[in-house]
């Protein structure tokens, strides 16, 4: 079987001072995979609220790891999330004394392992 040759026809896309020479076939594969996008989107909706409660746990878990990971990463710098958040330089003296503690403990348990 063989494609009708205007199907490899092309034309220009012009957005602005962008112009882009596209296949119509390119431009309908573009359309089909749009389209092929949005039903994907509306299904991952669905299931999503059809187990939000489920979803939302496992999302919690997951992001809790990650701010664990993260926290750990800018302790051991010297940093943590409010210092960085809040701009501090120097910190105050109770805060820098429990960052200088969690820093040491967690040292101690990457060193151990």
């Amino acid at each position: 079987m063989k494609l009708p040759s205007n199907l490899f026809d092309t034309f220009t896309l012009t957005l602005g001072n962008f112009s882009l020479p596209i296949t119509y076939i390119h431009a309908a594969l573009i359309v089909f995979l749009i389209f092929l996008l949005i039903i994907v989107l509306a299904q991952f909706r669905r299931h999503l609220i059809e187990r939000s409660f489920q979803g939302g746990i496992v999302g919690l878990f997951f992001g809790f790891l990650l701010a664990i990971i993260l926290e750990g990463f800018l302790l051991i710098g010297g940093n943590t999330v409010i210092t960085e958040v809040l701009g501090w330089k120097n910190a105050p003296k109770p805060i820098s004394i429990v960052l200088d503690a969690g820093r040491e403990k967690l040292k101690e348990m990457i060193c151990k392992n």
